[in-house]
């Protein structure tokens, strides 16, 4: 039986495979490949989707990781110079 000459139903049997169990079985291995090659397409999709998470994830952790650097800077520099002008203060209350 020569592929070429049938499409492949969808859900229900044609009529040719209700009458032919060599054609419900040439058509039953055109449907499974039809399966495999979707399934290998879904899981080439899905790989790919993971990995563009993974890279999203990535960029974010640096970028979070970036800006708390940042903020720990500014934090000690705020608290530095707080700490400056208290004993600034503090040194000219008692010596003065």
């Amino acid at each position: 039986m020569d592929r070429g000459e049938f499409t492949v139903p969808e859900n229900k049997p044609s009529e040719i495979e209700k009458e032919s169990l060599e054609a419900h079985v040439e058509i039953c291995a055109l449907r499974y490949e039809n399966l495999q090659e979707n399934l290998s397409s879904v899981k080439n999709d899905v790989s790919s989707i993971k990995d563009d998470i993974k890279a999203l994830k990535e960029a974010m952790e640096e970028k979070s990781s970036a800006s708390t650097d940042k903020l720990f800077h500014i934090g000690t520099y705020i608290i530095g110079g707080l700490l400056t002008v208290v004993g600034t203060l503090v040194f000219k209350m008692l010596f003065h």
